[in-house]
């Protein structure tokens, strides 16, 4: 399986990858563009470039594939050209930067936060795992340019904003602290800690009911990784109570959880939760993310099982 992938990274074309991203930054492209969610009018374009990065580092960490490691410096090395189009802001996308007005404003918009959070996670790990200092530099920028922006609002605004779906820039932004030690990128994570959502946790509250699921694990998988930068205990209270709930009481026996991508019962309550999309494939891997997390916290054999 390991093979068949590395394949699929070595022939997708890069020039294809970047189609979006070069005119959202005015640069020539005559690429055929991606299809599916790359296409270039969904409001989703670039983030599985995001997810080709961080395939290709960890690809290249755990097999040496110096070929695929040189692909991937030399799309890094693209999307800094695209970067310094951009203007001196440090924005980097393959969509305008006009979509996140609108999430900022309320307006109906498809997660862009989320989207820049692959980008970001994806050049980040093209600097942990293969040591590009030049994908540090350019995912730095995208920092800075997420503080320009949330600098202008207020807390209100912030929790609002992250009513929308923004995928793991907690995490992103704590990692980034990590491998900088600027308390300013630690800063910028707790921005998106999404109030409305972990309190309650916190509270040892579930209020899960109703919620798109995998819009949520990657917010707890932030709270863990500020816990274990920071030793705050309420985020660690945060992660353990919510992995409790969901596998202990909303799970099914193999493995997996939510249902049309939605916990839509109370607690203990799945009887009439089986269908053919159920446990979506998103949440089961974002939940093995945290518990891999916890497991290093406390080596429980419930966790390994």
């Amino acid at each position: 399986a390991m093979d068949r992938n590395t394949r699929y990274l070595h022939d997708l074309d890069s020039d294809r990858l970047l189609h979006n991203f070069r005119l959202t930054a005015g640069l020539p492209s005559s690429a055929q563009p991606l299809g599916g969610w790359e296409e270039p009018k969904v409001e989703l374009r670039g983030h599985f470039v995001g997810h080709f990065l961080t395939a290709c580092a960890l690809t290249c960490a755990a097999t040496g594939d110096e070929a695929l490691r040189r692909k991937a410096d030399a799309l890094v090395a693209e999307l800094a050209k695209c970067q310094k189009a951009l203007g001196k802001t440090g924005y980097l996308s393959a969509y305008p930067e006009e979509l996140i007005d609108r999430v900022i404003e309320g307006k109906r918009v498809w997660a862009p936060w989320y989207t820049l959070h692959k980008i970001m996670a994806g050049l980040l790990d093209m600097s942990v795992h293969c040591g590009n200092r030049q994908a540090l530099g350019v995912v730095k920028g995208m920092a800075a340019w997420t503080k320009l922006r949330i600098d202008k609002l207020d807390d209100d605004a912030m929790q609002r904003m992250l009513r929308v779906e923004h995928g793991g820039m907690t995490e992103v932004l704590a990692n980034l602290y990590a491998a900088t030690g600027d308390p300013g990128h630690l800063a910028l994570a707790r921005r998106f800690d999404h109030g409305a959502f972990l309190n309650p946790l916190a509270e040892r509250r579930d209020e899960l009911k109703g919620l798109a699921v995998n819009t949520q694990v990657p917010k707890v998988i932030g709270a863990a990784r500020e816990y274990e930068l920071t030793g705050e205990k309420r985020y660690s209270d945060i992660a353990t109570y919510f992995w409790d709930e969901v596998v202990n009481h909303r799970s099914y026996v193999t493995g997996g959880t939510s249902n049309y991508e939605g916990w839509r019962t109370d607690p203990d309550v799945l009887a009439a939760e089986l269908s053919n999309a159920s446990h979506e494939t998103c949440v089961t891997y974002n939940m093995l993310k945290l518990t891999r997390q916890l497991f290093t916290w406390s080596p429980d054999p419930r966790l390994a099982d």
